[in-house]
């Protein structure tokens, strides 16, 4: 199983160690890292990796073959120098705020936009008090 945590990285606990179904988990730079789009990232049990080696469906998401050409953390394709600036910069703002407190201010942020889409009329599809870690 392969999980999609492009926005949720960053804010939200992600531990392979207490979810032995999830074989990799990928995201990106511009999401809750809140750096420039850019770089995406695959975390994943090697034993699973090398398990699946040749059968991906496409190249630029074929983790086994960038784990067998690689030394285990090189790029497939090289980034631009200011993306890779950028992601350095948005880390040194995630560890000055920390994981929790970035995980409040973007629950505030919702409340407010679904309080607003209320105020506006509007009937959103999803309801507030959504609870994550």
């Amino acid at each position: 199983m392969i999980v999609d945590a492009v926005s949720a990285m960053g804010a939200l606990p992600c531990d392979l160690a207490t979810h032995p179904e999830i074989d990799a988990v990928v995201f990106i730079t511009n999401k809750c890292f809140e750096a420039i789009p850019g770089i995406a990232f695959a975390v994943a049990r090697i034993d699973r990796l090398e398990a699946q080696a040749g059968s991906a469906g496409s190249r630029s998401f074929d983790l086994a073959d960038v784990h067998a050409r690689g030394d285990g953390g090189s790029f497939r394709f090289t980034p631009a120098a200011q993306v890779l600036a950028a992601f350095d910069r948005a880390l040194d703002f995630w560890e000055q705020e920390g994981r929790k407190t970035r995980l409040a201010r973007y629950r505030e942020n919702a409340r407010v936009f679904y309080d607003g889409m209320v105020g506006l009329g509007l009937t959103p599809t999803w309801r507030p008090g959504i609870k994550g870690r």
